[in-house]
């Protein structure tokens, strides 16, 4: 009796540490664990992202990052937010003379 109650009790902790994957929705997401811990930190015009501190999940200090359009997963980033793919450049614009 004892086995099987620790094995009903190891199906239902088991059942909700719902691995995040692309195309989960939202909500489903704020109901797993992760969801639980993780915090919002930006949401603007149908996109929203949350950050998970995984030192909270026992591992080294990284963030993953959850990008969230119309409340579909559709990103998973690891170390830091998602850079831009635009690149900068200063160009001096005084002449050198010789």
């Amino acid at each position: 009796m004892k086995k099987a109650f620790l094995f009903f009790a190891f199906l239902f902790v088991l059942a909700g540490c719902k691995e995040p994957y692309i195309g989960m929705s939202e909500q489903e997401f704020k109901k797993s664990t992760y969801g639980h811990i993780a915090n919002q930190v930006d949401a603007a015009a149908g996109k929203t992202v949350y950050q998970l501190n995984m030192a909270a999940m026992n591992e080294p200090t990284l963030f993953k990052y959850f990008y969230f359009v119309d409340g579909k997963l559709v990103e998973i980033h690891q170390d830091a937010p998602r850079v831009p793919d635009v690149i900068i450049e200063h160009r001096s614009t005084t002449a050198t003379t010789n």
